[in-house]
């Protein structure tokens, strides 16, 4: 196969709209470093297969008044298919020189199917009427998960979309000491959906898991309202009335 790599070290990148300008709109990207493979079949079907790998300090976006949106600590990884759906492998892994002395690892496993993993501390607000500080991370990728009453692991494409140790806000004023709403803190949430690989398989499950440190509505007097702990866990069935065992996830 014909192999192109591309590596580069602490870039930033503008997406959008009037980039030299004071009045630009869009997304800023500062102090990335990119890790990219593309290779081509020479023969036969011709296939082709992308990867990267890629991390950026910070992202915002910019230009909006009373609209921000921002991430630090970003991650990204992709592994993609050729048509046929076969996969490159980097159980052995390959070091992409970024021509500054630092190399990008790309150890992407074709076991794990078509990869997307996607993670970053964020920042939101919008018109100080809604507000979250957390950290998101997004998965998808091909994993073995136990049924219930089946004695052999079931493959799934899996999706999952975890926040973890977040803090949100949704109400009035949000950052002044007039705020009226409901504040939460602490909270981890984690919702999984996996469907079934096998051919002509329609299953699917849901879980989700989610608990919350501290919840209060602030801003009105005379009113108190405050929770310490709330947990929430989903199992939700197939379409055949199998469960997932969520203890082995």
């Amino acid at each position: 196969a014909d192999v192109l790599t591309l590596g580069v070290n602490d870039f930033d990148i503008f997406a959008g709209l009037n980039g030299d300008s004071s009045d630009k709109i869009g997304l800023e990207i500062d102090g990335a470093t990119l890790g990219f493979l593309l290779a081509k079949e020479k023969t036969g079907e011709k296939r082709e297969w992308s990867t990267i790998s890629a991390k950026a300090d910070n992202a915002s976006f910019v230009g909006i008044n009373n609209i921000t949106m921002s991430a630090s600590d970003i991650s990204l990884k992709l592994n993609q298919s050729a048509n046929d759906n076969s996969l490159l492998d980097f159980t052995t892994e390959v070091l992409v020189d970024t021509g500054t002395g630092i190399a990008v690892v790309l150890d992407m496993k074709s076991s794990e199917g078509e990869l997307l993993e996607v993670s970053a501390d964020t920042q939101l607000n919008l018109f100080n009427f809604f507000a979250f500080d957390g950290k998101v991370s997004l998965e998808k990728k091909i994993e073995n998960v136990n049924v219930y009453g089946e004695t052999n692991p079931v493959s799934a494409d899996k999706l999952q979309i975890v926040v973890q140790s977040a803090d949100a806000f949704a109400g009035l004023n949000y950052g002044s000491s007039d705020a009226i709403g409901l504040e939460l803190s602490d909270v981890n949430f984690n919702l999984g959906i996996f469907a079934d690989r096998a051919n002509n398989s329609t299953r699917s499950w849901t879980t989700l898991e989610a608990d919350v440190g501290g919840a209060a509505f602030v801003g009105l007097d005379g009113l108190t309202v405050g929770i310490q702990t709330l947990e929430v866990a989903i199992n939700k069935v197939a379409s055949d009335g199998t469960v997932l065992d969520t203890a082995t996830l």
